[in-house]
């Protein structure tokens, strides 16, 4: 079942390369710093990025992972911000896509087999414009499979949708082996926005259909663990959110 998850997803990823990105101007974000790191929903070590009043997100440097985008931001609570003991700080807002359901954020494949890998949080960079984000990815028995940089960033659309671009660049792979992101794919289903890798879109371009029929079919999918292939030098993924989620 991973496997033509794979399959469907891959064909997405055949328009790649290397691109020269000249530094992009800077922002205006709705909170200073618009990077920094805090407990978050109770979860500890979260990486927060204020990317614009309609996009936040915050990655788990536990996992290496996307554990939230939403619109609306954090309420500061607890002794570090208020002096009250107690509370920590909440996101509030509505909700476009959590990591509920996805597990391991990082999958390896070798031969075709899906093998569960170590990730690594090396810290963030801030650019000229934007934010880089550092992992390192590991083999259980330790040893050195490659890194990943990743620079997560609001877009424009034109259809009043928002877009999180979130440009991967994968380093020092070792040989032999494919890298796969995961998703939570709860708000395609859903028919709440889409998503691309390198410019083709999955709903747009009937992957979406594909997959649906896949599961029609008696396969079952695993709609919270969508895995995005990373290709060679550089894979751009942007999923696209049509409107908040009840949550």
């Amino acid at each position: 079942m991973v496997s033509m998850l794979v399959t469907q997803v891959a064909a997405l990823a055949c328009v790649h390369g290397s691109h020269v990105h000249m530094p992009p101007p800077a922002k205006e974000r709705p909170h200073d710093p618009w990077v920094f790191r805090s407990v978050l929903d109770g979860n500890a070590r979260v990486i927060t990025c204020a990317l614009s009043d309609e996009l936040w997100v915050a990655y788990d440097a536990q996992t290496c992972g996307l554990i939230q985008a939403w619109k609306g931001g954090v309420k500061f609570d607890g002794a570090v911000y208020t002096t009250v003991h107690g509370p920590q700080p909440t996101s509030e807002g509505g909700v476009y896509t959590t990591a509920a359901g996805v597990g391991d954020t990082w999958t390896m494949f070798t031969e075709g087999a899906p093998r569960a890998i170590e990730a690594r949080y090396r810290g963030y960079k801030l650019t000229e414009g934007g934010v880089e984000l550092r992992y390192d990815l590991a083999g259980l028995d330790g040893s050195t499979i490659g890194t990943v940089r990743e620079y997560p960033e609001i877009k424009a659309s034109r259809d009043g949708s928002v877009l999180l671009e979130r440009r991967f660049t994968l380093l020092d792979l070792a040989e032999g082996v494919d890298i796969s992101l995961v998703v939570n794919g709860e708000y395609l289903r859903e028919g709440r926005g889409d998503l691309s890798v390198n410019g083709k879109w999955l709903a747009a371009e009937g992957g979406l259909d594909r997959i649906e029929s896949l599961e029609e079919a008696g396969t079952p999918i695993d709609w919270t663990r969508i895995p995005i292939p990373l290709v060679g030098g550089e894979t751009v993924l942007v999923q696209s959110f049509a409107e908040e989620s009840d949550e």
